[in-house]
């Protein structure tokens, strides 16, 4: 006999499904971080952010973090370090300041 359904398993079909659901806009939330301050940014992977490459050795952090700024323009980019928003400035005026 389950809490919500006469059968449990329903139950725990229905607590997962509804965890995964939290979950998705929990993650989706957290990276949407720049989107929501108008800063551009690269599209993040779970649960590496921009840094994917660098966490499972196939570049060095100083490696990605060059080739974040040669792709882009812009005076600062917003990045994800794993789940975390860090801001990364690419004009040295900007630092002057």
């Amino acid at each position: 006999m389950g809490l919500l359904f006469d059968n449990l398993f329903l139950d725990v079909v229905l607590l997962i499904s509804c965890s995964a659901i939290a979950l998705h806009f929990y993650i989706q939330h957290i990276y949407s971080y720049w989107d929501r301050k108008k800063i551009k940014s690269f599209k993040p992977v779970f649960p590496f952010g921009n840094l994917k490459d660098g966490f499972l050795l196939k570049k060095r952090f100083s490696e990605l973090f060059v080739d974040l700024y040669k792709q882009t323009d812009e005076p600062i980019l917003g990045l994800y370090a794993t789940t975390k928003p860090a801001l990364m400035v690419c004009d040295p005026e900007l630092l002057r300041l």
